[in-house]
């Protein structure tokens, strides 16, 4: 019989299961719990086949897939912002109307926006965005999808900068009305999977 680690490792090595999906809850092997629980088959009292279901992103709205943030797959979108929208804590609905859980995409290193930027989002405003009444500093900025801001390399363009918008491989703080304005108005949505 092999050992409960034994078998986890295999679990592991053979279903790109992450170790925190697997718990031990007694010795007998019949008693690991995958979570979150999906097609799981016991060959044998030594054999677990998991398998899951193929990471995609929805097929609607040209989503596309990256890796770069944690090596965990999320999907990229781009639409369009109104012209009636006022301020950048809107974005989130707007995202919405791409998929339900869709947010503001937050960025952490200049390789993500490499990447937007070669998939054709250059120019859209991204999630991180300075509050009402809150100084320009990195330690006042928030991210949409509540992920830590940890990465900012942006060029002030506006005093009243409020928002970020993609620029190359940079962030341009922007004044979010004039933004608008301008018309064109683009948002970089996110979408865990």
């Amino acid at each position: 019989m092999h050992s409960a680690l034994h078998v986890l490792l295999c679990v592991t090595v053979a279903a790109n299961v992450v170790a925190e999906d697997i718990v031990v809850t007694a010795k007998p092997l019949t008693t690991i719990l995958i979570r979150p629980v999906k097609n799981y088959v016991v060959a044998s009292p030594e054999t677990i086949v998991v398998t899951r279901p193929p990471i995609r992103c929805p097929e609607n709205n040209n989503w596309h897939m990256s890796y770069l943030y944690l090596n965990q797959p999320r999907c990229l979108a781009i639409h369009n912002i109104p012209s009636s929208t006022k301020d950048p804590s809107e974005l989130r609905a707007i995202c919405q109307k791409l998929y339900p859980t869709a947010r503001p995409a937050s960025f952490h290193s200049v390789e993500e926006l490499r990447y937007a930027n070669s998939i054709g989002f250059d120019g859209g405003v991204i999630g991180m965005y300075r509050p009402a009444g809150k100084a320009l500093k990195p330690e006042n900025f928030v991210n949409m999808d509540h992920a830590p801001v940890d990465f900012y390399p942006f060029t002030i363009t506006s005093p009243t900068a409020n928002a970020f918008q993609l620029v190359g491989a940079t962030l341009h703080a922007v004044d979010f009305k004039n933004y608008i304005r301008r018309g064109n108005a683009n948002v970089i949505c996110a979408l865990w999977v």
